[in-house]
């Protein structure tokens, strides 16, 4: 499962990395991407799949709403 982390705080990435591996299941791998850019994570999430994304909707340059 690939999953794609957006938000503008770092502390909030890693806290949600931290809760997503701590429950892991043996029959689920897990690739987790995480981007404190919106920008950047557009343009990753237009050329790669993702089964799901995690957006903040208050974000700088563009919001999570804008993104999905």
């Amino acid at each position: 499962m690939k999953i794609v982390l957006v938000d503008d705080e770092p502390r909030i990435l890693d806290i949600l990395q931290i809760i997503i591996k701590r429950y892991p299941d043996p029959d689920l791998a897990l690739e987790v991407t995480a981007f404190s850019d919106p920008e950047e994570a557009l343009d990753h999430l237009l050329s790669h799949a993702a089964d799901l994304v995690l957006l903040d909707i208050e974000m700088p340059e563009i919001s999570g709403i804008d993104i999905a």
